[in-house]
């Protein structure tokens, strides 16, 4: 029996973008175009990261049919159908392969503790049934039950099993697994700061948290592993060990939406139970570079993080972050910029409200545009007078939302929502004072 893995390399665990209404297809597109921008070769939707567990079917069904639309066969699609119910991860499974899905990943039985004889029948049980490759995932600190190596074994002679996302943390796993199972049962890493060390006894690559912000990176990285060059990956990890770690300082995907929003990438919001992170959490994550340089010319940065040179660009004047202050239309400073960074001009903050992504001195760069996502933060003229503030539009009015949780939200109503306008959207920062 031969197997053909699913993918080799980086995997993003990609995150839905959830608003008020719903998933917010118009960003899930946005968000499948810069992972295959970004040399992503697949991407897993409604996993853990995707906060499928609070989807309905119904819901996971059009948000899977809706990504494969958008990806148009560019990347593998695997989708997450696991569940603590048999019967429910079979329906998934069918539901998945029915929208055109390259594969499944399903998750071993969470809550329900089952034995290994369970977990063989429970993944063999779908297996059967369902005509697609299978991923099984081992996530004991989520589920409270692990895979051992002889069930591995066990499951790796069904053709339609055909690999497993290794998230244990147990690197002796790994290797005596593939010691067991061989190509059987193909290996991917199921934590980022475990990729280089799985990929060097066999793995074929990761499913990554840290690619929905860092895509570029994380194929870099997979693809010297794959290349047997593990100096170099060695080296490239080591740049961004802090940044793996940070992304689970609360549980997944809490920091990784909220380090989106930074980037102003399009993460949506988190739905119950899940909850906003911690200001000290917060300020934790931000203090950590998001964007040390890559040498790969075609995985760029985030445009709001890259480094500031070369253009010239006019700082107009102040940007509150606190109460609006008048920001005035004069070009006698001006401040330098990438060329790759498409502002129009700069406003200088002042005041806390945007704590801690934007501190009293920074300078950040506008693009100018009259509207913005639900969200992202943009300069605001307020009666004329201009602050910094992350926007929603409501049935009722528009809100401005400040960072920092000691500010209070402004709200204006249908009545007086004519006295706010948008300036523009903030998509970068430089900070002159530590």
């Amino acid at each position: 029996m031969v197997k053909t893995a699913i993918f080799k390399g980086s995997c993003t665990a990609i995150v839905t973008p959830f608003n008020e209404h719903g998933v917010d297809y118009d960003r899930l597109r946005r968000n499948i175009d810069f992972q295959y921008e970004n040399g992503t070769a697949a991407i897993v939707v409604c996993g853990t990261t995707g906060e499928a567990a609070t989807q309905s079917q119904c819901e996971q069904y059009e948000t899977v049919r809706q990504a494969i639309k958008f990806n148009q066969g560019r990347m593998k699609v695997i989708v997450g159908v696991g569940s603590n119910n048999t019967e429910t991860a079979l329906r998934n499974a069918e539901n998945a392969k029915s929208a055109g899905a390259d594969g499944i990943l399903m998750v071993t039985p969470y809550y329900n503790k089952s034995t290994q004889k369970g977990l063989v029948e429970h993944f063999t049980y779908v297996a059967d049934r369902v005509d697609i490759p299978m991923i099984l995932y081992n996530v004991p600190s989520r589920t409270g039950i692990g895979i051992a190596a002889d069930t591995y074994r066990i499951l790796s002679q069904h053709p339609n099993i055909n690999g497993v996302k290794e998230a244990a943390g147990d690197i002796a796993l790994v290797g005596t697994t593939r010691s067991l199972c061989g190509d059987d049962l193909y290996i991917w890493s199921g934590n980022d700061d475990n990729t280089v060390a799985m990929m060097a006894l066999g793995a074929l690559g990761v499913i990554s948290v840290a690619s929905n912000i860092i895509p570029g990176v994380i194929a870099k990285l997979c693809a010297l592993c794959l290349e047997g060059d593990f100096s170099q990956a060695t080296a490239l990890y080591a740049r961004y060990a802090k940044l793996f770690s940070a992304l689970f300082i609360e549980t997944n995907p809490i920091p990784v939406k909220a380090a989106m929003r930074a980037m102003n990438l399009d993460s949506g919001i988190l739905r119950l139970p899940l909850t906003e992170i911690g200001s000290e959490n917060l300020a934790k994550l931000l203090d950590v570079p998001l964007s040390a340089p890559v040498e790969r010319e075609e995985a760029p940065m985030p445009e709001n993080l890259r480094p500031v040179r070369a253009r010239r660009i006019p700082l107009l004047g102040a940007i509150a972050a606190g109460e609006p202050i008048f920001a005035e239309e004069e070009h006698e400073t001006y401040v330098d910029v990438g060329d790759s960074v498409r502002a129009d001009f700069a406003l200088e903050v002042h005041g806390r409200s945007m704590e801690p992504v934007y501190r009293d001195g920074d300078v950040v760069y506008i693009r100018r545009q009259d509207d913005v996502l639900d969200g992202q933060v943009a300069a605001v003229a307020v009666d004329g007078l201009a602050t910094l503030k992350r926007v929603y539009h409501l049935p009722i009015g528009v809100q401005l939302m400040p960072i920092n949780p000691a500010f209070a939200p402004m709200l204006f109503t249908a009545e007086n929502s004519g006295s706010v306008r948008i300036l523009g959207l903030a998509v970068g920062y430089f900070r002159r004072t530590l």
